[in-house]
């Protein structure tokens, strides 16, 4: 039978509910192996995961799966027809129509599965003039750096400033912040006018005292989430400060070996023993902080919170340290 002239589907996209084993695909393959399947992503196996039916035929037929996706996973089918020549025709033998028919759809499948795969990538607007784009630069030359575009519109490469690490919630928050009184507010530090119209000389040391809030595995939800090594969180001094102390609890202790923090004053730790959660430890172990000038930071410093071991069994989640610190 000939491929369907009005439909071009390559690709199905469906949602488990952990009951639904059947999900249609609705245009013509060849084979059973002409399709791939995933769940969430990944590739699942024929005859081991899922059977095909009516290969062959134009209006398609059925992905059914031995176990039904679960509830909230992403079902996706992909029609994968190779762009092979399958007949030998030989002068004077027959001309048979099925065999040509199924020729050309082959051909036809093959040009749609192309628009497919064209309609997925990043590409000029039919009404951008340019004629081509300039090919990148070679492998040596682009690696580790950023893909972008010249003054002329043309493909390039860059080097790079952004930090690839993603943000907890928290810092999130205060990088969205642009306006100066909503970020101090959010820092806990007061209106600007209040904070000019008292002398550090006349507070009490008490008083010049605040905390500086950090925290690590906390998906964006707030729910918990392993920690990793990476920095978490990291932004300029407007008011200078000593660190006085630190403290620190845990949601989820580590396992196996220690998790360990770290604070960078300008890239440089501003502890002797830097703090950790010992495993199977939710209460912070202090560290020794520096007393060389480090930890004493001037507006403008970058101040840096980063974990630099988790736990080797259980990395650890939901770990909250603060600096103690006071206005100088």
């Amino acid at each position: 039978m000939t491929t369907n002239s009005e439909n071009d589907n390559s690709r199905w996209a469906y949602d488990g509910n952990g009951s639904t084993v059947d999900f249609a695909y609705d245009n013509k393959i060849f084979a059973d192996s002409d399709l791939d399947v995933y769940v969430d992503g990944v590739l699942q196996t024929l005859t081991t995961d899922f059977t095909v039916s009516n290969a062959g035929v134009s209006d398609g037929g059925n992905v059914t799966f031995v176990t039904a996706p679960a509830d909230g996973t992403e079902v996706v089918i992909v029609r994968d027809v190779e762009a092979t020549q399958q007949s030998d025709y030989v002068d004077g033998e027959d001309f048979p129509a099925d065999t040509i028919e199924d020729d050309f759809d082959r051909a036809i499948i093959c040009i749609q599965q192309l628009i497919d795969d064209i309609s997925r990538t990043i590409r000029l607007a039919d009404s951008d003039a340019t004629e081509n784009l300039s090919p990148l630069p070679a492998l040596a030359a682009r690696a580790s750096m950023y893909l972008a575009f010249d003054a002329d519109g043309d493909l390039t490469v860059a080097a790079g400033t952004a930090d690839a690490t993603p943000h907890t919630a928290f810092g999130a928050s205060v990088a969205a912040t642009d306006d100066a009184a909503a970020l101090r507010t959010l820092l806990g530090l007061g209106a600007l006018a209040l904070l000019s119209s008292v002398g550090l000389s006349n507070m009490a040391d008490a008083a010049k005292e605040f905390t500086i809030p950090f925290q690590a595995g906390y998906a964006a939800d707030q729910t918990g989430t392993d920690v990793a090594v990476q920095t978490y969180m990291e932004y300029l001094v407007t008011v200078p400060f000593t660190l006085i102390d630190d403290d620190g609890d845990a949601g989820t202790a580590p396992t196996g070996q220690a998790a360990i923090l770290d604070i960078e004053k300008n890239g440089t730790t501003v502890y002797d023993t830097k703090p950790q959660f010992a495993a199977a430890a939710t209460t912070l172990t202090g560290g020794t902080l520096k007393s060389d000038g480090t930890q004493t930071f001037a507006a403008g410093d970058k101040i840096t919170f980063k974990v630099t071991q988790v736990g080797s069994s259980v990395a650890g989640q939901k770990f909250l340290f603060s600096l103690k610190a006071r206005m100088t």
